[in-house]
């Protein structure tokens, strides 16, 4: 199969922003199947040799919710009033945070882990970011699965606004999208700034609510909550699947409408990049 569709170095780096948007898009429905074979042939060859295969997907959520109770049942952690029970309230929480986490992890990998795919590819270097991105919401399946799962086994109702659960999940994966691309050139020319802001990354888990509520912490850690905009995109996929009423505050539609900017600015920046990167590798 060959693809006629190229660009110049120069057409690249001049893109504008919403230029950037209708390649992106345009690469995703020429290269549609591209993408789909390529995420088929990365997740046999994930779990090809593990001898439980994909079911490490349902454990590793477990491990991290058991970690949470000890430290909670030990008197080392206090969550607050969750209204829920709390193993449910974790559960979800941090598959949200994995959703967001794992995806642009995966993505500020790819160049440096497959910078020979990268360098010989004769499509669009964004199909590899657009396949990678496939293969986490294929995999992200089943932890979601064993959210509504315990939902059922702890007796909670499912509301009508479940069905808005997976539109507030959007903005986590266009936000671990766009970080994915930024991060991935940062691999390749500043690899100790990557290492540091994979490291705040890491941290700011500890400051988003996934184990405990968005107005329990006191002090200047209230503060740095409230203001981090992953808290108010990882609760509020969560109120959807917990019973009582959901309120979408100002906070949130502002961290959604940043999230927007920052895709956009993204693209932009990974088109204009791309060029000089595989220049970079090469050397």
């Amino acid at each position: 199969m060959k693809f006629q569709k190229k660009y110049s170095a120069r057409s690249k780096e001049q893109l504008g922003f919403l230029t950037a948007v209708k390649t992106f898009f345009s690469d995703i429905i020429t290269y549609r199947a591209l993408i789909w074979e390529m995420s088929k042939m990365e997740l046999k060859a994930q779990y090809k040799n593990s001898f439980i295969g994909m079911a490490w997907l349902f454990f590793m959520p477990l491990i991290n919710v058991a970690t949470w109770l000890l430290l909670t049942n030990g008197g080392i952690f206090n969550p607050g009033d969750t209204e829920v029970p709390f193993t449910v309230y974790v559960i979800i929480g941090s598959t949200c945070w994995v959703f967001f986490f794992a995806l642009q992890d995966s993505l500020a990998k790819s160049i440096v882990h497959g910078s020979h795919q990268f360098l010989l590819s004769e499509f669009p270097r964004m199909v590899i970011m657009c396949q990678k991105a496939t293969t986490h919401l294929i995999t992200m399946i089943l932890p979601f699965t064993l959210c509504f799962v315990v939902v059922f086994l702890f007796g909670i109702p499912l509301t009508p606004k479940v069905l808005l659960f997976p539109l507030t999940l959007l903005p986590l994966f266009i936000l671990g999208f766009a970080l994915g691309l930024l991060l991935s050139l940062l691999e390749v020319v500043a690899v100790d700034l990557a290492k540091v802001f994979n490291r705040l990354l890491s941290a700011m888990l500890f400051l988003t609510p996934v184990a405990f509520t968005l107005n329990h912490p006191k002090g200047i850690l209230s503060v740095l909550v409230k203001c981090n905009p992953l808290s108010y995109l990882v609760t509020v996929p969560r109120e959807m699947l917990l019973p009582g009423a959901f309120y979408l505050s100002n906070m949130y539609y502002m961290g959604v409408g940043v999230v927007v900017l920052f895709f956009f600015f993204s693209l932009r920046t990974f088109y204009a990049a791309e060029t000089k990167i595989m220049e970079r590798l090469s050397v």
